[in-house]
């Protein structure tokens, strides 16, 4: 007999699928005790009534378990909560906004929403210490499951050799939103002589610094799944420099493809790079440079990097991860769960 699961998720907009892949890997691992049903919600994440609508779709869902896997958390606010897992990534939107505006975020998309699931996921200790100051879901309640770094990024199960850097080295970058802080990388790498290579588009902002620190760029666009592995093997660095985040799945990304990182001395990217990557001030252009020319010029100590950084990796593994999520899963479900296909919203 198999139980059934019900991962309910966000319909994504441009550009937005990083919490989409989290899952699918995590799908990919989960025992077969469990079917997975996944629902993609027919409304974007925007206007009232859109959400309302998503709301909606989330109560029609009849399943012994429903996993609403992150953004859209408001959508737990109609359902039973014996049944209901949240996961919540991160709370940094709770800095972008007016007073009044991140109020209501906070109550509307972590403290209602998590008194509405039996159990609340988070993927780092620093998202999970946030979400207990803001008072969104009893201690019993949260659980701390990191994200999966996929199978793909494991060129093979021995450890790899790191490329020489030679001639102009290859600094990557993964996503150019706001807090990804490429102003300051960009000033950083004034007259480095590096070629930033960036997975995203930059906007015109950012495209002038670059060009004012006489920074070579190569916009990568979105890529599909399938051509990141490649991305970080023919890097030299990866630059992971943001100043905030809820996890930092490209630091594992790149530690399993054999890559050296330099990212941020902050939560969570310290616990995600588990002592293996160059920490530094991302507010310090001189600190992230100090960062990359030791990690480009110095090749024994990027080798150590990258040797320490692909067994890191294997901590978080899909089948590790995956794992937790099915004893959350064994948990909520109700005793003698029945196999019965799990009813969608189109159905109701």
């Amino acid at each position: 007999m198999k139980l059934d699961v019900v991962h309910f998720s966000r319909r994504p907009q441009a550009g937005q699928h990083s919490i989409e892949k989290v899952f699918e890997v995590v799908r990919g691992e989960l025992p077969e005790r469990f079917r997975v049903v996944t629902v993609t919600s027919g409304y974007y994440s925007k206007g009232l009534r859109q959400r309302v609508a998503t709301v909606l779709e989330a109560r029609r869902i009849a399943a012994p378990v429903v996993h609403i896997l992150g953004d859209v958390t408001y959508a737990a606010l109609a359902r039973p909560a014996a049944s209901t897992v949240i996961t919540i990534h991160d709370a940094e939107f709770l800095r972008r906004g007016s007073p009044a505006k991140n109020l209501a975020y906070s109550w509307l998309w972590l403290r209602l929403p998590a008194r509405h699931a039996a159990v609340v996921t988070v993927p780092s200790a620093a998202t999970l210490r946030e979400l207990q100051a803001l008072g969104a879901g009893e201690a019993s309640s949260l659980r701390l499951i990191p994200h999966p770094v996929s199978d793909a990024f494991f060129a093979s199960q021995r450890r790899p050799t790191p490329r020489s850097t030679g001639g102009r080295p290859k600094v990557l970058v993964v996503g150019t939103a706001p807090n990804k802080n490429l102003l300051t990388l960009a000033a950083a790498l004034d007259g480095s002589g590096s070629e930033v290579v960036v997975v995203g588009r930059l906007d015109a902002e950012q495209r002038r610094a670059f060009a004012k620190a006489r920074v070579a760029v190569r916009e990568m666009g979105t890529l599909p799944d399938e051509a990141m592995p490649g991305v970080y093997s023919d890097a030299d660095v990866l630059a992971f420099v943001s100043t905030t985040e809820g996890f930092g799945v490209p630091i594992l990304e790149a530690q399993a493809s054999g890559l050296a990182v330099v990212t941020s001395d902050l939560e969570p990217h310290r616990d995600v790079a588990g002592g293996a990557a160059r920490l530094v001030d991302p507010r310090d252009p001189a600190s992230i440079r100090a960062g990359v020319d030791a990690v480009v010029g110095d090749e024994s100590y990027r080798r150590h990097l990258v040797a320490a950084g692909f067994v890191n990796a294997k901590r978080f593994s899909p089948a590790r991860i995956a794992s937790m999520y099915a004893d959350v899963y064994d948990e909520v479900a109700p005793p003698g769960a029945s196999a019965r296909t799990p009813t969608a919203p189109s159905d109701a």
